[in-house]
């Protein structure tokens, strides 16, 4: 039952994160995710999100735009989307559900995996780093390695 808590705990979490900012968006953000998929994964958001976050910021600096998500490219689109699934859209009375797909970077050439061949690629990318391994990799490693 601990995984479909997860949304309502990550709502606290990120409203009680808000609190201190200037600009506020949680609430803005939840609301959103309750009428349409928000996040393709972790950290990669859809363009509406982008479009209304842009809109509040330009909006609290002064500035009445209306900046319409269908005038730019959305990179994130082809690469992977991580579903949510048809029992936690029911759960939480969500309007949308997503399919079992994972799509690679299009450059990639990889076809779409399902969540089985996911799982198994990404025990196997584990396994060939080394647990060990694995386990020293820090967040500032991982940003020193991101090409700019």
């Amino acid at each position: 039952m601990y995984y479909f808590s997860c949304f309502e705990n990550s709502q606290i979490e990120l409203i009680n994160r808000d609190v201190n900012n200037e600009i506020k968006f949680a609430k803005d953000f939840f609301e959103l995710a309750r009428q349409e998929l928000p996040l393709y994964a972790v950290n990669h958001p859809t363009k509406i999100v982008i479009e209304k976050l842009g809109k509040k910021i330009l909006s609290h600096l002064g500035y009445d735009v209306n900046l319409g998500s269908s005038f730019f490219v959305d990179p994130f689109i082809s690469s992977t989307i991580w579903p949510v699934y048809e029992e936690v859209s029911k759960m939480h009375n969500l309007p949308y559900s997503t399919s079992m797909l994972f799509l690679p970077q299009v450059e990639s050439g990889m076809k779409a995996l399902d969540l089985q061949e996911l799982v198994v690629r990404s025990f196997e990318k584990y396994r060939s780093v080394g647990h060990k391994e694995f386990m020293k990799i820090g967040l500032a490693q991982e940003l020193e390695a991101i090409p700019l």
